[in-house]
């Protein structure tokens, strides 16, 4: 994993990531960390990708059966709306 080090970093806003970690029960690497990772969208590999749609795929064909299209289509939106928050 890489190390990153930022120059002349506003003290107000250090002041505030380390109360923000604190209220969060982090330590100021983690927030940054966890903040950095939802600003900055991760590219997934075809695998995890392809991996993610055969999940998915399952999950259909298993809790699918018996449910009405509308029903489906709402899975589908739940699936789509998960993808966006990993992204």
């Amino acid at each position: 994993m890489a190390t990153l080090f930022v120059k002349d970093f506003p003290d107000d806003v250090y002041e505030a990531l380390k109360d923000r970690a604190r209220e969060n029960g982090r330590s100021l690497a983690a927030e940054v960390r966890v903040i950095l990772q939802q600003a900055v969208p991760r590219r997934r590999s075809r695998k995890e990708v392809a991996e993610s749609i055969r999940a998915f795929r399952e999950k259909i064909a298993r809790e699918g059966r018996g449910m009405s299209a509308e029903e489906i289509v709402g899975m589908i939106r739940e699936g789509r709306e998960e993808q966006d928050k990993d992204k």
